[in-house]
């Protein structure tokens, strides 16, 4: 009896473990053709880009600047605004016979100025008549033409030479007063020249005071022409177009 019993308790057992199991079991996936349906990613918005417009430039008046000659260098101007002085009348000579023979060429100057020459070293210079002195400079303008001859002839490198050795007597005269320009070239009597603008402040010790001239040289066979300007700088333009200009046009060897 209790082996039947045993039996049948194991049997019992044996059929309660296999219903557990059958429970447990995790059932398959049903597989379908049915591919799933994929989200759509999010559309994102555009990015909206407004470019920064240019500032608005307003033309300002030109008025009073003096144009740059070919290859010259920027000077130092007065920053302020001054009235502009009234424009100069000049009436033109030429040059009078004794001057002409004895350097050996003729130009136009303007006619009341005064004249004193050197006829050793062949230089002759013009100066503003004291009652022409433009008000307020307490500057007498002045030019000065010379004519130094040499054995050989002459080339541009030695019209450079000759230029430099005239900004060297400038500067010991005038020390750090004076502002000098870098060479350029320019034509004098049809031939290639060269030349320099010069500046000089607190002129004759006076403050504020300033001045403008430049010096232009030319090689021609066996001599070396020079002009040399000096003037008050309020009327650079004036005696540079109406004075230096007239000059330099109408030197011309004999």
């Amino acid at each position: 009896m209790n082996k039947a019993l045993r039996v049948l308790l194991l049997f019992f057992l044996i059929v309660i473990a296999a219903f557990t199991l059958s429970a447990c079991k995790v059932p398959d996936p049903v597989v379908t053709d049915d591919e799933p349906t994929p989200s759509p990613s999010p559309t994102l918005a555009p990015t909206m880009f407004i470019p920064t417009p240019d500032p608005t430039i307003t033309p300002r008046p030109m008025e009073g600047l003096q144009p740059l000659e070919v290859n010259a260098t920027p000077i130092l101007i007065d920053p302020f605004d001054k009235p502009t002085p009234p424009p100069l009348t000049f009436s033109y000579t030429p040059v009078n016979t004794e001057i002409s023979d004895a350097l050996g060429v003729t130009f136009e100057v303007p006619n009341d100025w005064d004249v004193a020459m050197d006829p050793n070293s062949k230089t002759v210079e013009y100066k503003e008549n004291p009652s022409r002195i433009q008000s307020g400079t307490n500057v007498q303008a002045f030019v000065v033409v010379s004519v130094s001859e040499f054995s050989s002839n002459r080339t541009l490198d030695d019209a450079k030479g000759f230029l430099d050795e005239q900004i060297t007597q400038m500067r010991t005269l005038y020390g750090d007063k004076i502002e000098v320009s870098s060479r350029a070239d320019r034509k004098l009597m049809s031939k290639d020249g060269v030349y320099i603008s010069y500046w000089i402040k607190n002129y004759d010790d006076i403050t504020d005071l300033m001045v403008r001239g430049r010096v232009h040289v030319v090689a021609v066979d066996r001599k070396i022409y020079m002009i040399r300007t000096l003037w008050p700088a309020d009327y650079n333009q004036e005696y540079d177009d109406k004075v230096y200009k007239t000059i330099r046009n109408t030197l011309k060897a004999l």
